[in-house]
């Protein structure tokens, strides 16, 4: 056992910071050498980690987020990250373990902090999400090799997908200034989140970096608001939290001075953060930038380059839509391909995204059929606009459904918001003909477009659906009884599913709204309404899936809870140092209980979503057999979903039982209950013999056999190996690869999935089935066949 390394020195300094914060007027400087105290701490952890495994230098510990700017304040927490320095090794695996246990059980015990960490290699970096960008954009190194951390800050920068970063922080900003306040000028501050807060600066800078700037300098005004949310800190003990008239009364008793001149002195430091912040959005549109590999962002204006496809051009426009870009015609010519439910999630970002598409030329590109009808008169006499501008003001209505009241609370629950705005855009191109109806020409169409776009096939049979019954709710609402209990009961025969009922009913609404201002009244709302709930009552009534999913959910954690620790340890132990690395112990005893189920020969799944990220993840758990991750992926490729992670581990014993996590998404968003269910029925038959995966795959119209193409692959040996490879984008990689390199003898113990540089990325972390990396050589030999394009 590790002799407890001596604190009591840092802790006394500690102390007598602590005691600096009401005297000190240098807020940079005491959190610097705050900061530093805990640099000297996790140094000393590091020392002694080396010493205990006879090594040196094995990784690069950064500091990261406000730790990595040195800004710890007293009630902060720590976030730091760790990176090898050389390909990974046993040696390096069970150094980072002990490393990681060390740091979280002295930690917070001598400093009373928690401490945030994440293991990350060069080949994480294009998987990752925002919030880990931005805490790596922050780092610093604390120990380990210069040359290593310089080499990792290219990398990253390498990585960055500077156009949706760049949303996504300014996203971020309004969604915290609608929770906390949207003006510096407010009676009770909150001084990080809100307006003119420290993170108006700290945003700022994000931006200025990202578009190539250096990073700004801190001045007085910062200074300022810092040092008053160290004293917040030291009277409330805790990181969060505005500062009320009660805390404002006590800081200013502290330090002597009136309140009112403290606020007045704070408030015209937080307007000049803020104004910070506003600058560097400005200049966002006074640059230039990347916002695909075809299009630029210059001088506030989108630039399309040769080569660039519509779809491309698509999501390019959608990302610089709320950075504030202008967009103009096309210059170039474009290829019409288009990337399948990118370009839907594209349009369905919102009518302003369309018009933008249509003021490029790149619309009649993408849905020649809706451009087509631009000047198209309907012959319906309520109408009054043409088909195409008809369209687009249905598009806006969808766009400015609230977040409160009946019809936002109709939109949340839609299952696939994509099919919806596809049904919204099509719904009436139908009319460029007279021969048949409207609706059921426009649904051939969807089928057309959707075949040529490639499209999974529930979005397209639920888009096509929407659009040959887009009538359907409307005419139950102006020529039926709606209190009328045989209404409901039809209506519910006729969508047969809660979500298309939800999908049905928005869809309507945005229809008919944008015929007419005077179309829609309150009554046909309060109809619609009356209707929707007794329909909606009937399909839950016949169906007890949601309740069941809730029943396995509750079921779970009281499993999860009950669970012995020491069979939970003992379980623990046999699974392989990666997995320890990994997961959280909650999340441990949740796996335990899957595994235990596993065990009698039951296949056991369980689900986490998270909303915020848009992703889900699913861990299943099963008897081991060989092939059995390829077949896992396979369902999912199968089922059009996109991994960008997963986590394959395997105990040991006589009866082992697999735990591989998959982390995935349908169309960016984490997955609705329909499509988990789908997913474990399918997954379920497979498993049981029921089904077969090759047959399985080509009823959903993938190809089992087909071979995966690279364009460039490179290895790093070491148990595991790390292959790291650039593919054509598309959501088959996973499962192609995880053949490729089982066809090889090799086993995945964990992958990390995203794009770079409008590729597919990855990095498939591998060994042979006795835990050892292959020999570069090795692969090699086996990847040498493949052309390298």
């Amino acid at each position: 056992m590790s002799t407890p390394i001596d604190f009591a020195d840092l802790i006394e300094k500690r102390d007598a910071l602590l005691a600096e914060v009401w005297e000190t007027e240098n807020g940079l400087g005491w959190a610097e050498s705050h900061s530093e105290i805990f640099d000297e701490a996790l140094r000393r952890i590091v020392q002694q980690t080396e010493q205990i495994h006879g090594v040196n230098n094995l990784v690069v510990l950064l500091a990261t987020g406000g730790y990595g700017r040195s800004e710890v304040g007293p009630a902060s927490d720590l976030d730091i990250a760790v990176a090898p320095d050389g390909p990974m090794t046993v040696k390096t695996e069970e150094f980072v373990r002990t490393l990681f246990q060390t740091i979280q059980t002295s930690i917070p015990k001598q400093f009373g902090c928690t401490v945030g960490y994440a293991f990350v290699t060069k080949a994480d970096l294009p998987g990752l999400d925002e919030r880990m960008l931005t805490a790596l954009m922050d780092m610093r190194r604390v120990t380990g090799s210069t040359i290593t951390i310089r080499n990792f800050r290219e990398a990253y920068w390498e990585a960055l997908d500077v156009g949706p970063f760049l949303a996504s922080k300014m996203s971020e900003r309004r969604r915290a200034w609608r929770v906390t306040h949207d003006t510096p000028l407010v009676v009770q501050p909150d001084l990080k989140e809100g307006a003119g807060g420290l993170r108006c600066f700290q945003a700022a800078n994000w931006l200025h970096q990202a578009i190539g700037g250096r990073a700004l300098r801190p001045d007085d005004a910062y200074d300022l608001v810092l040092r008053s949310r160290h004293r917040l800190m030291m009277l409330t003990g805790k990181s969060t939290g505005p500062l009320t008239r009660q805390r404002a009364k006590e800081m200013s008793d502290r330090l002597g001075i009136v309140t009112e001149h403290m606020l007045d002195e704070l408030l015209s430091a937080m307007t000049r953060l803020h104004e910070a912040y506003q600058a560097a959005e400005r200049q966002i549109k006074e640059t230039r930038f990347p916002l695909s590999s075809n299009v630029v962002a210059l001088m506030g204006e989108v630039r399309i380059g040769a080569g660039a496809t519509a779809g491309e051009i698509a999501q390019a426009i959608a990302t610089a839509l709320p950075l504030g870009l202008d967009v103009g015609p096309l210059r170039v010519p474009v290829e019409a391909s288009v990337a399948g439910v990118d370009v839907t999630a594209a349009l369905a970002t919102g009518e302003k995204t369309v018009r933008l598409l249509d003021r490029a030329g790149v619309l009649e590109i993408l849905l020649p059929e809706l451009t087509n009808c631009r000047t198209l008169v309907p012959a319906d006499p309520p109408h009054v606009f043409t088909v195409f501008e008809h369209t687009l003001r249905a598009l806006r209505a969808y766009d400015e459904i609230g977040t409160t009241g009946f019809l936002a609370e109709v939109k949340d629950e839609l299952d696939d918001q994509e099919a919806v705005v596809l049904a919204l855009l099509l719904h009436d191109v139908g009319k460029c003909q007279i021969v048949e109806p409207h609706e059921i020409y426009g649904a051939r169409i969807v089928r057309e477009v959707a075949n040529r776009w490639k499209l999974p096939p529930s979005l397209s049979e639920d888009a096509e659906w929407l659009v040959e019954n887009h009538l359907l709710l409307s005419q139950f609402i102006r020529l039926r009884d709606v209190m009328n209990a045989e209404t409901a009961t039809d209506l519910a025969q006729r969508v047969n599913t809660i979500d298309r009922l939800n999908a049905l009913t928005i869809l309507t609404w945005c229809d008919v709204v944008s015929v007419h201002p005077e179309v829609w009244s309150p009554l046909q709302q309060t109809f619609m309404e009356e209707l929707y709930r007794r329909t909606k009552g009937l399909l839950e009534h016949e169906t007890d899936r949601p309740d069941d999913m809730r029943a396995r959910r509750r079921l779970r954690k009281q499993l999860a809870a009950a669970a012995e620790e020491t069979k939970v340890e003992s379980f623990l132990a046999s699974l392989p140092p990666h997995y320890v690395l990994s997961h959280p112990p909650d999340e441990v005893r949740e796996h335990y209980v899957l595994a235990e189920k596993a065990t009698e020969g039951v296949p056991a799944m369980m689900w986490k979503d998270y909303r915020e990220l848009g992703a889900s993840d699913f861990t299943v758990s099963n008897l081991d057999r060989p092939g059995l991750l390829q077949t896992l992926l396979g369902i999912i490729y199968a089922n059009d979903l996109s991994i960008t992670g997963l986590r394959a581990s395997t105990t040991t014993g006589d009866t082992p039982v697999i735990l591989d996590q998959f982390t995935i998404n349908l169309a960016g968003r984490s997955l609705p209950d329909r499509a988990k269910q789908k997913l474990e029925r399918e997954l379920a038959s497979v498993l049981s013999g029921e089904r077969n995966l090759e047959d399985l795959m080509r009823d959903h119209g993938k190809s089992p056999d087909r071979p995966q193409e690279i364009f460039r692959w490179s290895y790093q040996s070491g148990p595991p190996g790390i292959l790291e490879i650039t593919a054509p984008r598309g959501r088959g990689m996973a499962f192609r690869m995880s053949r490729l390199i089982s066809e090889n003898g090799w086993v995945i113990t964990a992958a990390r999935l995203g794009q770079w540089a409008g590729q597919g990325a990855a990095a498939f972390y591998i060994a042979d089935k006795n835990g050892i990396a292959p020999s570069l050589a090795v692969v090699s030999q086996a990847l040498e066949p493949i052309p390298d394009i």
